[in-house]
């Protein structure tokens, strides 16, 4: 199995929360009909405490005003401060994310970072 992973850094939240990326966070708002001028974009980073060197970077939308989202027929009001929570992603110490790798009971044959050092990559087989 081949797996990569982000690892976290101080560039990290640039990569999320910035112009392009918004643009395309924003799209499946948009296509059940809130806008920007409905409320704001909120991207967060967290530490997830379960493990040293996890982290979870979330977005939400939080609505300024009312709006109506509409899909499948269906037609869902979200009122002023409401929060509308969206996918997340996790990110990783090169450590925490071998441990994570090695917990699912897979063995390391290969390993690599990206050029910028910013993913690790894992070849595994099945230990044992």
């Amino acid at each position: 199995m081949l797996v990569d992973g982000e690892l976290y850094g101080p560039e990290t939240m640039a990569g999320y929360d910035n112009p392009l990326n918004r643009r395309f966070a924003w799209s499946p708002l948009n296509s059940v009909g809130i806008g920007e001028h409905h409320g704001e974009l909120i991207f967060e980073e967290h530490q997830d405490n379960r493990f040293s060197g996890l982290y979870k970077v979330a977005k939400h939308f939080e609505a300024k005003q009312r709006a109506t989202a509409v899909a499948g027929g269906e037609h869902v009001e979200i009122s002023p401060g409401q929060r509308v929570e969206m996918n997340h992603s996790y990110k990783y110490s090169a450590e925490t994310f071998l441990w994570i790798h090695n917990s699912a009971g897979l063995e390391p044959v290969w390993q690599a970072q990206s050029g910028d050092s910013k993913f690790l990559m894992v070849l595994s087989k099945p230990a044992g």
